[in-house]
């Protein structure tokens, strides 16, 4: 064997004749044996010869494989779906709970498909809507993705706190392609000084999602963008979705398309009351106003006028979300912005009870927005530990509201694991209960040294419920929870019939312990008992406390006829929410959007 380049000048043609599988037997055969006896040019050698064999088959291979006999049309239509289904969300996490947004990024998937094969990759390059969502961390990338996206409408992410970032010299040749923009690079003293805002000059006709978050702060830098705000020229008429987030100023332009509008710490000095309502006036078409953190240079209630025109300036509203901000201030904002229609969810979040100066406050949904309260059918209170956050949520046929308290610090001077219930007593009374048909509680836990703050009142609460039919509790301990239910110390039950009573039976954790046969719950007065058709009991505790079931199911037995006892079944009760709830812009999917509740 002959390595060197005359090697090829060697007749083979009475090899021809061959077939090539015997061929191939052949030479793994030879290699085989003569291997170890070969020089290392000779290895080298043979092994170019059988790589280039190799490449040839797998050339011949892949032309015959189905994915690479698809014409590029089809090609292109499994990028548009693998593009679809992509990771494309970017919203900052302190919105994640009530606007998650669909932001779509640059994806790796570009990169991976490329090199799959050379007809993939030639597909790849010359279908533009993958090279459409720009980011400015690499520049050279950005001219490539430009030249490939042709003349298609494109999805801009400002990334760099330079100042200013280079791809800004670019936006306003862009601007009859611009669809997205998100201008999220927050701004590094040492970078420069320099207002977003005034780069925003340019006209932006087909812009439909806008995202700014970081604005710089001083007013003299502002004073460049001009006192009216005014973005892009004050021509956007296809923007839907508006998200700013800390920046010292609100536009003033007019949105005759905008549906989604969403104000993260948006605090004063600058900003006074009178300039969003002034920006709400300007959208006609708002369907979801999300406020987070957010509130105004007037903060007294002489200060917090309602418009004139109050009943027109939410007509289209199906969605008002408050997270993280006080109850004053969203009672303030509800009086002002007093929806018009009957069919709305409205959501408080994670407000917090560590300020002043009343965190017992009522949030007025009841006075301010009494159809809404009086449509309700459902009511749930919701808990998962003893000493965790309570969320309230309540829903009717078209309408919906939702309240949570925030987390308190274990080492605040306010916290107390039975406040936020207490916050949930509050909120409760205020509330018109007549056309409850079904009450959740979960989680009622008893501890062993006091109960669950609430249980004494729950008869209270259920007397108000004059239509109920479903009363469903989760618990850890069956016996205390009765024992208080029943108890006629505490209130009088309700004259209706109740037709379910669900009680699911679950130990929290073993610190807490399970009562025994000898704390089993005592009725004084069997008349004066609730009437319940049916008593269904779940019980999912170790069959060490089955003593614990037995005793109390003897004493329910003597004053009920219709009792069952599922054990370790798995029974999923679920709250749904009005179709009203469903945001597909603020959240991609329905659960995303944290309204339906499962048990």
């Amino acid at each position: 064997m002959d390595p060197s380049p005359m090697a090829s000048d060697v007749d083979t043609t009475y090899l021809d004749h061959i077939p090539l599988d015997h061929l191939a037997i052949a030479l793994c055969r030879q290699a085989t044996q003569r291997c170890r006896n070969m020089t290392l040019p000779e290895l080298q050698w043979l092994d170019g010869v059988l790589s280039s064999a190799s490449s040839a088959a797998r050339t011949a291979m892949n032309a015959q494989n189905a994915p690479h006999r698809l014409p590029p049309e089809v090609l292109s239509m499994i990028l548009d779906h693998v593009l679809a289904d992509a990771p494309t969300s970017a919203a900052p996490e302190e919105t994640a709970r009530i606007w998650e947004g669909i932001y779509h990024r640059p994806s790796r998937i570009i990169g991976t498909h490329s090199l799959v094969c050379k007809e993939w990759r030639q597909t790849l390059v010359a279908y533009a809507r993958p090279w459409t969502l720009i980011r400015d961390c690499h520049m050279e990338a950005v001219n490539i993705y430009l030249k490939r996206s042709q003349q298609l409408p494109l999805t801009v992410h400002i990334d760099r706190s330079i100042a200013p970032p280079p791809l800004l010299n670019q936006l306003p040749s862009l601007s009859s392609r611009l669809r997205e923009l998100h201008w999220v690079a927050k701004y590094q003293p040492a970078h420069g000084s320099y207002s977003k805002l005034s780069y925003l000059n340019f006209p932006a006709p087909k812009l439909e999602v806008l995202r700014i978050q970081w604005e710089f702060h001083e007013e003299e830098l502002l004073d460049d963008a001009g006192p009216l705000r005014i973005m892009f020229s004050g021509h956007t008429p296809k923007l839907r979705v508006l998200h700013l987030s800390m920046v010292p100023w609100l536009p003033a332009n007019h949105f005759p398309s905008l549906t989604h509008l969403c104000l993260t710490d948006i605090n004063g000095p600058l900003i006074p009351f009178n300039d969003f309502v002034h920006l709400i006036r300007q959208c006609p078409q708002l369907q979801h106003l999300a406020l987070t953190e957010t509130d105004f240079l007037d903060t007294t209630d002489e200060d917090y006028i309602v418009p004139d025109d109050a009943d027109e300036l939410l007509s289209s509203l199906r969605q008002l979300s408050f997270d993280k901000m006080p109850i004053s201030t969203v009672n303030h904002l509800l009086l002002c912005l007093k929806p018009p229609r009957i069919d709305i969810a409205i959501q408080a979040l994670r407000i917090p009870l560590d300020v002043s100066p009343d965190p017992m406050e009522t949030v007025r949904v009841t006075s301010l927005i009494p159809e809404i309260c009086s449509s309700l059918t459902q009511l749930a209170i919701l808990r998962s530990s003893w000493h965790s956050d309570v969320t309230i949520a309540a829903m009717g046929p078209n309408a919906a509201f939702r309240l949570s308290t925030m987390s308190v610090d274990f080492d605040h001077p306010l916290w107390d694991p039975d406040r936020p219930v207490e916050w949930a007593k509050v909120q409760l009374d205020a509330l018109p209960l007549t056309q409850i048909e079904t009450f959740y509680i979960s989680f009622m836990a008893f501890r062993s040294s006091r109960p669950f703050p609430y249980v004494t009142d729950l008869p209270k609460v259920v007397e108000r419920m004059t239509n109920l039919k479903q009363l469903i509790i989760f618990t850890n301990d069956l016996s205390l929870f009765l024992g208080d239910f029943f108890s006629l110390k505490r209130a009088r039950h309700p004259q209706h019939r109740l037709s379910e009573l669900h009680v699911v039976v679950k130990p929290l954790d073993p610190a807490f312990g399970l009562s025994g046969p000898v704390d089993g719950f005592r009725v004084e007065d069997p008349s004066a008992l609730p009437a319940i058709d049916d008593i269904i009991i779940h019980w999912h505790c170790p069959q060490s406390i089955d003593s614990t079931l037995e005793y109390t199911m003897e004493k329910l037995e003597r004053y009920y006829s219709s009792i069952q006892v599922l054990r370790d079944t798995d029974v999923e009760f679920e709250l749904t929410f009005p179709e009203v709830c469903h945001d597909p812009i603020a959240y991609p999917e329905w659960l995303g959007s944290q309204w339906d509740i499962k048990f």
